[in-house]
């Protein structure tokens, strides 16, 4: 159970990591789904502003252009030019009106003329005074000054447009005052503009969400208005804005905002406000659509996780197993007895960790034995000239014995009174006193090996050292090993040799080992030293020799020598 809970812990994470992940994918789904279709919405009301603002531009220069075509009319010209009013005059331009305006009611506009000089206005639907005609119209006849004023400002080119302040109540007219231009000498003369507000815009108005209005300096009139839209007056930002380039996605508080200039009158602006998209009503809508592929997407993650998480536990379990059943090897640490109640699943895989580190341990320990004895194996073939070219080649790589291909040297130790000294030291322990001698020497001997030929000779192979360095350390071997274990040592150093040829340098030690007796007083032996002696005969009796021979074989050295 234990064991199972690590696995649990391994399925929550992946599980973690997978439900993360698919959140992130999510949210980047809706993001970019509200983003596409926020920026749909944004295309559908500019879209509709265009339209819109182009067929109100067109509206108003239908009008224009029959007030052109009145004012080319010959009633009109009489009326225009007389000084005094002439009812006849006042007649004919009054029929005019009524038999052109018959084609143009599908417009959704009407037309009033006065000179505001004869207190006057005629229309195609009679002629009225000019406070009557501006009560009907529900402007305040006290704004008259002030629309006289702003139709001669060069911005509104002879036409005005009556914004809502003027008006008294709340109208569905639009209503637009232009001025000819003509001689100064006469008297003005004014054409009142009526329009529906509802021919302003298109017959298809689905998309009219928003509010849709008409701008001078200030508010004209709602041509749509939606009440869950309430936003800001932007009439002080449309007057403060001299540009006369479309302005689209402007966001003014929680409003979208599109401003328009009109073509057709120069500071007429129209403006269009919808409210800001809202993130929740898209991603509901996104969410509806991908929902059951997300759904699909998350249960895979989850049937993966598990089986991920089971994958990534099976080389555990596998693990645990083979510590289990390697508990019968002897540890440094009584595994079988440890307590297992209470600890949780890290803690007992951190002490079966321990338990394979002890076992690495141990193992390493064996293979490191076994090595040195297949090292030592392979040079007491080389050296007996048992092992061909072959298996030279195969394990010399596979032993780790690459540094001692070439250029290597030769030392014989020959150790007397081993017998005695096997009471109190073991004689296996000699090679290891010699190797540690060795690792102690002043002079560094990077690679070298100590391999005992018998009890009384070991046989040292170094690699990459000169005689004389050579020479140095079998001193040093020699006065080591004679003051702490009383035993009588003879070095013998021969000559350079490759690996295959170690049974040649072997051969050149034993022959120098010979002449170990020439001379009491040096115990290193070389080729060059025994060259020297050679020549030289001694001469004694043969008692002499007996008793020589007698007090070396019982170790009485000081008596050999007098």
């Amino acid at each position: 159970m234990i064991k199972r809970k690590f696995l649990y812990k391994m399925l929550t994470l992946y599980f973690s990591i997978i439900l993360l992940y698919t959140s992130i994918t999510s949210c980047i789904i809706f993001y970019k789904g509200f983003e596409m279709s926020n920026m749909q919405t944004n295309h559908s009301h500019e879209l509709y502003m265009d339209q819109a603002s182009n067929y109100a531009d067109s509206k108003f220069n239908i009008a224009l252009e029959f007030v052109y075509k009145i004012s080319t009319l010959t009633s009109f010209i009489d009326y225009r030019y007389s000084p005094t009013p002439n009812y006849l005059y006042i007649t004919n331009l009054y029929n005019d009106l009524i038999s052109y305006l018959q084609g143009f009611n599908q417009l959704g506009f009407t037309l009033g003329i006065t000179k505001f000089t004869d207190n006057m206005v005629i229309t195609p639907n009679g002629t009225y005074s000019y406070n009557y005609y501006l009560e009907e119209l529900g402007i305040n006849s006290s704004s008259l000054n002030i629309i006289k004023d702003s139709i001669h400002q060069p911005r509104s080119l002879h036409t005005y447009v009556v914004p809502k302040s003027m008006m008294k109540y709340s109208s569905n007219k639009i209503i637009l005052i232009h001025q000819p231009v003509g001689t100064s000498k006469l008297s003005p003369i004014y054409f009142f503009i009526v329009l529906d507000t509802n021919s302003l815009l298109p017959e298809v108005r689905n998309e009219a969400s928003g509010n849709f209005s008409i701008y001078t300096d200030e508010l004209i009139s709602p041509i749509t208005h939606n009440l869950d839209i309430e936003g800001k007056d932007i009439s002080e930002y449309i007057s403060s804005l001299k540009t006369q380039k479309n302005i689209n996605h402007l966001t003014i508080d929680s409003t979208v905002n599109y401003i328009h200039p009109s073509t057709v009158i120069p500071n007429l602006k129209y403006t269009y406000t919808t409210k800001a998209a809202s993130l929740l009503p898209i991603l509901i809508d996104i969410l509806k659509t991908s929902l059951i592929p997300s759904l699909i997407l998350f249960i895979s993650g989850i049937w993966l996780a598990y089986k991920a998480a089971q994958s990534s536990y099976q080389p555990v379990r596998q693990l645990l197993k083979f510590v289990d059943s390697q508990k019968n090897i002897h540890l440094s640490m009584d595994y079988d007895n440890i307590d297992y109640s209470g600890i949780n699943e890290l803690d007992y895989i951190q002490l079966n960790i321990k338990q394979i580190y002890s076992m690495n341990d141990y193992l390493q320990n064996k293979l490191n034995n076994s090595f040195l004895r297949l090292q030592e194996d392979f040079f007491r073939k080389v050296i007996y000239n048992i092992a061909n070219e072959n298996f030279i080649k195969e394990n010399l790589s596979m032993l780790k014995l690459e540094n001692f291909k070439e250029n290597l040297n030769l030392i014989l130790l020959d150790c007397e009174g081993v017998e005695n000294l096997h009471k109190l030291f073991p004689t296996q322990n000699l090679s290891l006193l010699i190797y540690e001698l060795i690792s102690q020497f002043e002079d560094n001997i990077s690679h070298f090996f100590v391999l005992p030929l018998d009890k009384k000779k070991y046989c040292i192979i170094s690699s990459s050292q000169s005689k004389e360095k050579l020479c140095e350390l079998c001193k040093y071997l020699i006065d080591k090993i004679v003051s702490n274990l009383s035993l009588d040592i003879t070095a013998c150093v021969s000559s350079n040799y490759s690996l295959n040829q170690l049974s040649l340098g072997l051969q050149e030690l034993l022959m120098l080992n010979n002449y170990k007796y020439s001379n009491a007083n040096n115990k290193i032996l070389t080729s060059e030293y025994i060259q020297e002696i050679k020549d030289v005969i001694y001469y004694y009796p043969i008692e002499i020799e007996t008793c020589l021979i007698n007090y070396i074989c019982t170790n009485e050295f000081n008596k050999s020598k007098n």
